[in-house]
């Protein structure tokens, strides 16, 4: 990875997104630490990662939220081996630490200014505020610690001495409670290169089905909703609404549409070069339907700000109908080693397939009639399902993600791979992918649900990224991008994967 590219993109600041409860932004205080003098007492290694837990109910300190927004509260919980549960333990110059929050790099801070007790602790973007510091305060009992916040010299605690998963931690004055005790276990020395979550911030809400492509300096982001929504960004972090590809009004712009398939509507849009043009693929339907179509449209340029800079309708790419064994939506186009293209699609039903691309057209290519299979589960369509397939080709193989299990609560992304483009697909304990195998790659974490469908995108530097939708309970789809990290054996994990680090 990149590391430093990362690094920087991660301290380039945060905007607040403003329709949930957060606990507020630091405020810089470069003086307040001359105030206080140096703390030698440092049992903590610099760097290393560590799991911090409460002497009193057992649980961890982590992000909630997982600490994708900024302000996000921080809790007790059960401890997974997720990344917002692990912190990285910072030597300040002064000898005070800070904690870096493993799943946005956001550090544990105090929500203000303010020496009062029960103010609560949250996770804000970087900086050198003293309400960032905190001192270890010796115990009694080996590896028991106190943890006293610099800014007001009170001890970090579970709210009202609550032994409950999800209790805030606070401060408050330091007296003799439990519930002032934690204990640090080293997970790792720091030197493991781990997935992040980028801090993405802007227009991130409403974001279905998101992919990216990237051309010049821009990043674009082309999602589901009404005329296919376009979010651009310079930096993957800060996100605008630039417009959409189609007209909004009607929600089937164009006549084919309302012919195939009348009560449907525009998904899964994405945005594939293919020899020199780029085509925007996208399907039509309605749930639990396979009266569907898959269309294409065209663009000579992907820079909106162009006067040339326009997508033409190309019409219906292929259709299924109700009887089919395949469903034709969410298409995804990759491009094999020679140079041709493949259009990878379907969900339910009998699974993942697979068409062969004319270049020239963008259309199927009649040279080859031949629908391939790639993955399924059982027929029971009210249980197993698979959609939005994604491949990419990394090394000498070929990588298929795809959504499982219906949407509400269990949606999530698995992967497989092959050195075939035409499998068969394995998943990392060697399962087929054609019998229900599969490596998670992104899981639900507490309040985010159903990271499923997503795509993978490789920037112009070879880092990988898993660009993903989630949501909170009772708000619109959001914008996820974690990047990838690939182990020794050619696996990808996301900052979403189950047990980074080992459960215990």
């Amino acid at each position: 990875m990149k590391t430093n590219k990362i690094i920087s993109l991660f301290l380039a600041g945060v905007i607040t997104v403003g329709m949930f409860t957060a606990c507020g932004d630091t405020k810089e205080e470069s003086s307040a630490a001359a105030s206080n003098p140096p703390q030698h007492y440092q049992p903590l290694e610099a760097n290393a990662l560590y799991k911090i837990a409460s002497r009193h109910s057992g649980r961890v300190i982590e992000s909630a939220q997982f600490g994708l927004l900024e302000g996000a509260y921080v809790q007790q919980g059960s401890y997974q081996g997720d990344l917002n549960q692990v912190w990285k333990a910072i030597l300040w110059e002064d000898g005070t630490y800070g904690f870096e929050n493993m799943s946005t790099n956001r550090m544990l801070s105090l929500k203000k200014e303010s020496t009062g007790a029960d103010i609560p602790l949250c996770v804000n973007t970087k900086s050198d505020s003293d309400l960032q510091k905190f001192k270890l305060g010796k115990t009694d009992e080996e590896n028991v610690y106190k943890l006293i916040v610099n800014h007001s010299g009170l001890a970090a605690a579970l709210e009202k001495e609550s032994k409950s998963e999800g209790a805030k931690i606070v401060q408050e004055a330091d007296r003799e409670s439990p519930a002032q005790l934690w204990t640090f276990e080293k997970l790792d020395d720091g030197t493991r290169e781990l997935p992040r979550l980028l801090p993405v911030a802007g227009d991130v809400a409403h974001s279905s089905t998101p992919e990216i492509v990237r051309f010049g300096d821009m990043y674009y982001a082309y999602i589901m909703a009404a005329g296919v929504s376009i979010k651009a960004s310079k930096d993957m972090i800060h996100w605008e609404t630039i417009g959409s590809a189609f007209p909004k009004d009607p929600t089937l712009p164009f006549e084919w549409m309302r012919k195939e398939v009348p009560a449907g509507s525009i998904w899964a849009p994405g945005v594939y070069e293919i020899d020199g043009v780029y085509y925007l693929y996208y399907c039509i339907s309605t749930g639990g339907s396979q009266n569907s179509a898959i269309g294409v449209a065209a663009n000579t340029t992907l820079d909106h700000t162009s006067p040339d800079f326009k997508w033409v309708d190309k019409g219906m790419v292929m259709r299924s109908t109700i009887g089919d064994a395949y469903n034709c939506i969410d298409p995804n186009i990759i491009i094999n080693d020679d140079g041709q293209a493949w259009m990878v699609f379907g969900s339910w039903w009998s699974g993942i397939k697979m068409r062969k691309i004319n270049n020239k057209t963008g259309m199927l290519d009649n040279s080859d009639t031949k629908t391939y299979d790639l993955a399924q589960r059982s027929p029971d369509i009210t249980k197993d399902s698979i959609e939005a397939p994604f491949m990419i080709k990394r090394g000498e193989y070929y990588y298929l993600a795809s959504a499982r299990n219906p949407m509400g609560g269990t949606y999530h992304n698995q992967i497989g791979r092959s050195k075939s483009i035409f499998g068969p697909f394995v998943d990392k304990a060697g399962k087929s992918l054609m019998e229900n195998g599969g490596t998670v790659i992104s899981e639900p974490k507490d309040e985010i649900i159903d990271p499923g469908h997503a795509s993978l995108f490789k920037d112009t530097d070879g880092q990988y990224y898993f660009v993903t939708e989630y949501f909170f309970k009772n708000q619109p789809s959001q914008l996820a991008i974690s990047t990838i990290v690939w182990d020794d054996a050619g696996w990808p994990a996301t900052a979403l994967s189950p047990q980074i680090f080992p459960k215990k």
